[in-house]
């Protein structure tokens, strides 16, 4: 649980312009390696059952990290590009209360930068019932059925909890975090209540979405998976990166308010 924890607070993600978990520098880097060392607990968990088909199935497990791990690095490329940072504060600072301020319509490659993080991020979840929509995820539901008790508990938190992160993560990245539409000066020391408010508002419907979008796909074997981030996430990575760097020579680094 502490790994699951770590990324939520050490990584400096902003609930808003002042409440700060911490302050780390390079968070975005952070998150990625963070997301990475997560999938640990599960392989532990299921060496810890003897049981061959979760050893097995925590070993699939661990081969879908680069299939998330790199498209989510690449997603992150385009972000560190417009705002000439990798803190996830000086992000947020970068964005808009308006819809059209936020990251992902900051320019013509932030979209595809944005669709490649949110699937990534989707991929490295994988929320049970596995059998869904990733079969590579099942170590979840094995795993599950060997504990009892406290156990049981932990890992059904650990889930839930990685559910709420990585739309909290989206929403930080490209979605505006806890920027406002309007302005919070009459608010005073409230602003941050607010501020707060709006984020944990964003986070919760994203969070719905991807729990409806999870829902309503079907089962997906891991070499569907293979050919989704290779074939598909990859090359969009690659677009948005190529995009921002043609969009920053136009634009001079402004986004779409700066045609309107």
């Amino acid at each position: 649980m502490a790994i699951a924890f770590l990324v939520f607070a050490a990584i400096n993600v902003p609930v808003s312009s002042q409440w700060l978990y911490s302050n780390v520098d390079l968070s975005a880097l952070f998150v990625v390696v963070a997301l990475v060392v997560s999938r640990l607990f599960l392989f532990w968990s299921a060496y810890k059952t003897a049981n061959a088909w979760s050893t097995v199935s925590a070993f699939n497990m661990l081969s879908v990290i680069g299939y998330f791990l790199v498209p989510l690095t690449l997603a992150l490329v385009s972000p560190a590009l417009l705002v000439g940072s990798l803190d996830l504060q000086n992000i947020a600072l970068a964005q808009g209360g308006m819809p059209w301020e936020w990251m992902v319509f900051n320019g013509p490659g932030s979209f595809f930068s944005f669709a490649s993080f949110a699937v990534a991020l989707f991929i490295w979840h994988g929320r049970a019932p596995s059998n869904l929509f990733f079969e590579s995820t099942s170590v979840k539901s094995e795993v599950i059925s060997e504990f009892e008790g406290r156990r049981y508990f932990v890992l059904k938190q650990i889930e839930v909890f990685s559910l709420f992160l990585a739309a909290a993560l989206i929403v930080t990245v490209y979605l505006g975090a806890w920027r406002a539409p309007f302005s919070l000066e009459s608010f005073g020391r409230a602003a941050n209540i607010v501020e707060a408010c709006i984020f944990f508002t964003k986070t919760m419907f994203v969070t719905f979405v991807m729990i409806w979008f999870r829902w309503s796909m079907p089962s997906a074997r891991l070499k569907q998976i293979s050919n989704l981030s290779w074939y598909l996430l990859l090359p969009a990575g690659f677009a948005g990166v190529a995009i921002t760097l043609l969009w920053l020579a136009v634009s001079r680094g402004e986004g779409v308010r700066w045609w309107l």
